[in-house]
């Protein structure tokens, strides 16, 4: 490969990285408050505990801690349930539900204006050109690439 080749390369890697970084940073990551808060509010107001550490992927311990703070905000209130009391059910306050619809409108104005900048043809180019790269990347057993 020749340095012209590499650069691009390098320089289209990092806009993929710059902007990985960007929606994680300002999508509010993956499994804190904001997440959850829409998922309580998206699936009736509540769920156990254990099924949204499920759905996040988060330990037992780092959730408990995030609905903690969660509580102690008035967003949710954690009970035993009353068949099984090993479960505890979280539930959305009225507080918890009007942040969630906060967080939700949020994500639907940054929605509509991520991809403004280009025409709904660019869009569709986009889209198609990312597939390709994804499906690329997903086909290689990364370790070959040690070798």
């Amino acid at each position: 490969m020749d340095s012209v080749e590499a650069h691009r390369i390098d320089s289209t890697l990092l806009d993929i990285k710059c902007l990985g970084h960007y929606l994680y940073f300002h999508g509010r990551g993956v499994s804190g408050k904001p997440q959850i808060l829409c998922a309580l509010f998206e699936s009736g107001g509540v769920r156990t505990q254990r099924e949204l550490g499920d759905r996040f992927g988060i330990k037992a311990s780092s959730l408990s801690e995030v609905l903690a703070k969660m509580e102690a905000c008035g967003y949710v209130v954690r009970t035993r349930d009353a068949d099984d009391s090993r479960k505890l059910i979280v539930k959305l306050t009225e507080a918890g539900a009007a942040e969630a619809e906060a967080e939700i409108a949020r994500r639907d104005r940054f929605r509509a204006w991520s991809l403004s900048c280009l025409s709904p043809t660019e869009q569709e180019q986009l889209q198609g050109l990312l597939d390709r790269v994804l499906d690329h990347w997903k086909q290689k057993d990364w370790k070959e690439l040690d070798d």
